[in-house]
């Protein structure tokens, strides 16, 4: 194990993972188990994994231990109850024919000759296939002791989530449309995920792009599971939601859950880090308050790999679409070193729902693209730059007769963050590639106020710097400063036009 794991296992159990289904709301599903994990870990005060009295297996994490052990004991206490199982007396492989469930009970008792055609699922007496009879409180079932006291419900998210003011959903998304798009102004509490406030309704709605592989199963095994814990296959049409839209009522004080205090971009490889910075970077966020939020391209052999026999995903072919899931950790197995990955195809999948994803490589691009951080707390390093940008500009003049005597130019300027601002106007531009060689121009002080304007600012007096009888480009670069490490530039060109019927300056 990696004491830079920041798994608290109590947290981990409790919001369990999850299964998007056929729709294509992985986002949704990552951004939700990241905010409710790294929110269930600073509520319990434990940031980082504590020891287990005995150490896991090497590249093993204490969740991994538990769910080894819980598993070894999954057997019911009572025997399997046929009476509800039997063979299907219609079904055949081939629709018709011998090959039928008597054709294996004579030919391959237990169905472990033969390649699976379907016998498993229609002859599961005589394969022994029928499903351990499975209690809703009991441990055989992995939602028994499940709440979701921290994790937000994954249909707030995915409806109200927008790009260009249309609805996210099952279409696939990213943190700009949950965050920028919504949350950040939210002006109520998240609801909560599960069947007594918002249970995750939208898994059947089929999509596009990758989504689960896994589907189905044996529905007697989940008959006592409530409807949103089973799978689609399990859950009937006239059970399913066939519109959608964001919540308009508020959740109660039992169904909420806290907006982050903010969201921010993890910079990594697309930003201009190397790889090993990028890594760095990843694993100093999770060790500081949880899980990431991580997204790659997602190839066929992710989709349909064999984990038991190669443990790690080191790569695959045919890219079918992308992904986004958490990154709780990091290890290395057989001298491979990997990222610990939380899916949401379900606890079914691979490890008890998680897998080993090949670290430092920039594999699949996940050290790479979209990688984001929620903030549980208003206590910790801010390592954002602040973002000012032009929002607006406005010239006045005054003249007489055909004399120019006053041309001035005002700004407005909005940044994200308390900051002291830099703005450098520069003289009339011949063109805009004059930039890359210098220019001479002038320069303003002023403050930027979280989420407001700069002030302070004085307007700059363009007979001063060549404008006025023609029109031509300023170039406009701002530099802010949050005084706390955090810096950044940008910058603009605005088109400064003449003023109609002057011919000479004052």
């Amino acid at each position: 194990m990696q004491p830079d794991n920041p798994e608290t296992e109590d947290c981990f159990k409790e919001i369990t993972v999850y299964n998007q289904g056929s729709c294509g709301s992985c986002y949704a599903n990552a951004i939700a188990q990241m905010i409710g994990i790294r929110l269930c870990t600073e509520k319990k005060g434990r940031r980082l994994a504590e020891l287990e009295e005995i150490p896991p297996p090497v590249g093993m994490h204490p969740y991994q231990v538990k769910a080894a052990l819980l598993s070894a004991h999954m057997e019911p206490a009572e025997p399997r109850d046929l009476s509800t199982c039997s063979d299907s007396a219609e079904w055949s492989i081939f629709g018709q024919g011998n090959y039928n469930c008597a054709f294996f009970v004579k030919q391959d008792p237990g169905c472990k000759k033969y390649k699976d055609y379907g016998q498993r699922t229609h002859c599961k007496k005589a394969c022994n296939t029928c499903p351990a009879a499975v209690s809703q409180v009991s441990n055989d079932n992995p939602w028994y002791k499940a709440h979701y006291e921290f994790m937000p419900s994954v249909n707030d998210l995915a409806q109200c989530a927008n790009t260009g003011g249309q609805m996210q959903g099952c279409d696939g998304g990213n943190t700009q449309g949950v965050w920028n798009n919504w949350m950040q102004n939210l002006d109520r509490p998240l609801w909560r995920m599960g069947s007594s406030c918002k249970p995750y309704t939208m898994k059947c709605k089929s999509s596009g792009g990758v989504v689960n592989p896994l589907s189905g199963g044996a529905c007697s095994k989940y008959a006592k599971y409530e409807t949103w814990h089973k799978p689609c296959s399990c859950i009937g049409s006239g059970d399913r939601p066939n519109q959608f839209q964001c919540p308009a009522a508020l959740p109660s004080a039992q169904c909420s859950v806290e907006v982050p205090h903010a969201m921010y971009t993890v910079k990594n490889v697309g930003h201009g880090l190397s790889i090993a910075e990028a890594v760095k970077n990843m694993q100093r966020h999770i060790a500081e308050f949880g899980p990431i939020y991580v997204s790659f391209a997602t190839t066929n052999e992710f989709m349909h790999h064999d984990w038991k026999a190669l443990p790690v995903y080191t790569g695959g072919s045919t890219v079918e679409g992308g992904h986004a899931v958490i990154a709780v950790g990091w290890g290395t197995h057989a001298g491979i070193p990997y990222w610990t990955i939380r899916n949401s195809w379900g606890a079914d999948w691979a490890e008890n729902g998680y897998c080993k994803f090949k670290r430092g490589v920039n594999l699949d691009g996940i050290e790479g693209r979209g990688i984001a951080a929620s903030m549980p707390t208003s206590n910790y390093k801010d390592w954002s730059p602040p973002v000012c940008s032009l929002s607006s500009w406005s010239r006045g003049w005054g003249y007489r007769g055909t004399e120019l005597t006053a041309y001035s130019l005002t700004l407005t300027i909005n940044c994200n963050k308390e900051s002291t601002v830099k703005v450098f106007g520069s003289t009339k531009l011949n063109s805009r590639k004059d930039i890359q060689s210098g220019v001479s121009g002038f320069n303003r002080d002023g403050k930027g106020h979280a989420s407001g304007e700069v002030t302070g600012l004085k307007p700059f007096k363009l007979t001063d710097m060549g404008f006025g009888l023609a029109t031509g480009d300023m170039w406009i670069k701002i530099v802010a400063d949050d005084g706390k490490g955090n810096a950044a530039t940008s910058s603009h060109f605005v088109e400064i036009g003449a003023v109609p019927g002057m011919k000479s300056i004052r």
